[in-house]
Parts: C-alpha cells; sequence; structure tokens
C-alpha cells in the first residue's frame, strides 16, 4: 500500500542483507523520462500498467532488493512473475497509520491518491488488492516494521 514504506525498508533490508536496492517507479521514470505523475497525467494508468510490467519483467540483475509500487501484483501475471523469480513480502500497515504518514508526504506525487478523501481511498485500495497482497510469500503486521526484524523472519522462512 502507499506509505507503507516499501522504499525505506527495502533500502535498509538491502543494506542488511548486503544486495543492492532499486525501486521499479525510479526504473519506470528511467525509461520513461518523465515522473510517475507526469506518466499518468500524459499517458494514463493503462500505459503506466504496461510500462511497470515491461521493467518488472525485463529487470536484470541476479541478486537484489526491489520496492514495487503496492498496484504492481495486481496487474497482468506480475505477482506470479514476482513469486517465481524471487520472494515477495507484503507490509501489511494499518490504514490510520497509512493516513498519518501520507498526509505528512506530498500527495500529489501519488496520482491514485490525490484530490480525493484519503481514508476512502485508502480502504478501497486495500480493498481491492488484499486478495493479491495475501498471496505474498511473507507477510510482516504492524504499524512500525523493521527491516532487522524482517530479516530475521526471512532467516526463519528459508531454512524451513
Amino acid at each position: 500500500m502507499p506509505g507503507s514504506g516499501k522504499s525505506t525498508l527495502g533500502k535498509q533490508l538491502a543494506t542488511l542483507l548486503n544486495q543492492p536496492f532499486f525501486d521499479l517507479d525510479s526504473i519506470i521514470e528511467n525509461v520513461e523520462g518523465r515522473s510517475v505523475p507526469r506518466i499518468f497525467e500524459e499517458r494514463g494508468e493503462n500505459h503506466f500498467r504496461k510500462v511497470e510490467s515491461k521493467c518488472l519483467k525485463e529487470f536484470d540483475q541476479s541478486s537484489f532488493v526491489l520496492a514495487t509500487g503496492g498496484g504492481t501484483p495486481c496487474y497482468f501475471d506480475n505477482l506470479e512473475f514476482m513469486k517465481k523469480t524471487g520472494f515477495v513480502i507484503y507490509l501489511n500497515v494499518p490504514i490510520k497509520i497509512l493516513e498519518t504518514r501520507l498526509n505528512k508526504s506530498d500527495i500529489s506525487q501519488r496520482p491514485k491518491l490525490s484530490g480525493s478523501d484519503l481514508a476512502d481511498v485508502l480502504q478501497e485500495t486495500l480493498k481491492s488488492r488484499t486478495t493479491f497482497f495475501n498471496r505474498a510469500d511473507l507477510t510482516v503486521s504492524g504499524s512500525s516494521i523493521e527491516a532487522e526484524s524482517i530479516t530475521q523472519l526471512l532467516e526463519k522462512y528459508t531454512k524451513s
């Protein structure tokens, strides 16, 4: 979900795992030569989702941590691809916490959230994505998730 800490925790997790970190939105912006909000504005969500899927599937690294947008697993066969080629973690953060975090950020940089009642949009977004999120390899829940706890869970998960 937006505001769950994917990029922040992703960077910390990559450091702890001694892996490079990448952000899928940044990759998309480099490929498109414009920001995500501009892509949405100029070409629409359909175009964005196609580019997102293409960038995800053409990303060529052997071992890394990748923060995807919250919608990435919900389109095309992205989730199946992610699970087949990597390990998918869902950061399950309460809506109230997401709302607080997002209200402190520049919401104009989040095309699906600006100009609407944030709590309602977050509820609807979560409702439409839950089926996909629940298929993650690992779900980490809470209002203050830490990268160290994720690495401990990963160690337990990979040993069992």
